[in-house]
């Protein structure tokens, strides 16, 4: 009986070992977000990686946002409402700073003819 129990328990043993051997190491990509022609940190900004529609983060209220990623290749993809999205190819294999540049979509000015409300006072009876 003593034997069965070591045989369990070495099996156990090797089995916990060999997942935690197997566990990837995770790593974090972490940076801000700022427009690019003035500077100014983005809140809000939606940051995802392409080869996992799971891993997306919004940056917080300093533009800062930050991913877990395992060791790998990955494209991360930038979008915010008004700007043009961005996409870049990253490796991953340490612990990275990764500032991110978005650029104001141009505007499409249209004309719009001038608008002129005019009304008549009536008197008092």
């Amino acid at each position: 009986m003593q034997t069965s129990f070591f045989k369990i328990a070495a099996a156990s043993a090797a089995l916990c070992f060999s997942s935690w051997a197997m566990a990837q190491q995770k790593y974090q990509v972490s940076g801000t977000v700022k427009d690019q022609k003035n500077g100014e940190l983005l809140i809000g900004v939606n940051v995802k990686v392409a080869e996992d529609p799971s891993i997306n983060v919004i940056a917080n209220e300093y533009g800062f946002y930050s991913l877990s990623l395992p060791e790998g290749s990955y494209k991360v993809i930038i979008s915010y409402p008004g700007y043009k999205d961005f996409e870049q190819q990253i490796t991953v294999n340490q612990n990275t700073k990764l500032d991110l540049p978005l650029s104001p979509q141009e505007q499409i000015s249209k004309a719009i003819d001038e608008v002129v409300i005019t009304g008549i006072k009536k008197d008092k009876i």
